[in-house]
């Protein structure tokens, strides 16, 4: 019985990890921060999108812990893709 409430927990957790994938906006942001990790500001340079709609779209990565913070200077915080988070993606579309 506890395999099985394993399973669920690890499916829900790739559900919530690919469902943060879902949105267009949301990938063009982990690829840009696996690039380089990047303040809100410097991906509004980088992504067409409004500011309002970038600081959201983080918000959500971080909620699925896709995303965490890297450092903070004064009111400026660089974001990056937490490698490990990273990984659990990667696992779900391999075989075995």
């Amino acid at each position: 019985m506890g395999r099985n409430l394993k399973t669920i927990d690890q499916e829900s957790r790739q559900d919530l990890l690919l469902r943060a994938l879902a949105s267009g906006t949301r990938r063009r942001i982990v690829r840009h921060l696996m690039q380089r990790p990047s303040t809100v500001a410097e991906l509004c340079h980088e992504i067409p999108e409004h500011t309002k709609t970038i600081y959201f779209e983080v918000g959500v990565l971080h909620r699925a812990q896709l995303v965490r913070n890297r450092a903070k200077t004064g009111r400026h915080v660089i974001h990056e893709v937490d490698p490990d988070v990273w990984a659990e993606v990667r696992a779900i579309f391999e075989p075995g």
